[in-house]
């Protein structure tokens, strides 16, 4: 009996450690949301790789690197959107992707969580906020204050970021 309770609290212990988003308890003022990373993103049964760079406030891009759309890059500066494809290039003065759009909704909510006062704590380093009138759920890494899972249940997107890292002076001077 005392060796089923041993193996049943190693393997307690062990699942806490797994969920675990390490490092110290983060308030929002915590969080790092200017960063570079890969984005394993699924959005209404579709699944993209992506590489996601967000400077700052109206700063990102996204490429999708796998995937339907692999190819496409979609960059805010500023008021600005540009999105490419193997050399072709369109410009607009906003957004034109479509309100459901992955990238779009990834951006966004990016944005309204680095906002002051737009996110709520649900737990050990986990929060929630509002995008496009949908709530959002954000974890962030303990150690770094960077994003590691992003979901909008309401529009069947979720994204788990890796590699997080500051953004490299090049990423950031290709904004200015």
């Amino acid at each position: 009996m005392r060796r089923v309770f041993l193996i049943f609290l190693s393997a307690l212990i062990l699942l806490l450690s797994a969920c675990s988003t390490g490092g110290k308890r983060l308030s929002t003022e915590d969080l790092s949301l200017a960063f570079s990373c890969r984005a394993r993103v699924s959005c209404r049964g579709d699944d993209y790789l992506c590489s996601f760079i967000r400077t700052g406030p109206a700063s990102a891009s996204l490429e999708i690197l796998s995937g339907n759309g692999a190819g496409l890059k979609y960059m805010w500066v500023g008021d600005g959107f540009t999105e490419t494809y193997r050399g072709l290039s369109a410009q607009s003065g906003a957004c034109i992707l479509p309100d459901g759009a992955f990238p779009r909704l990834l951006k966004e909510a990016i944005d309204c969580a680095a906002k002051p006062d737009a996110l709520m704590a649900e737990g050990a380093n986990s929060f929630s906020g509002v995008v496009r009138g949908s709530l959002f759920h954000l974890e962030a890494d303990g150690n770094t204050g960077m994003p590691i899972n992003l979901s909008v249940p309401d529009w069947e997107m979720e994204a788990v970021f890796s590699d997080c890292a500051e953004p490299a002076v090049a990423e950031a001077s290709a904004f200015q």
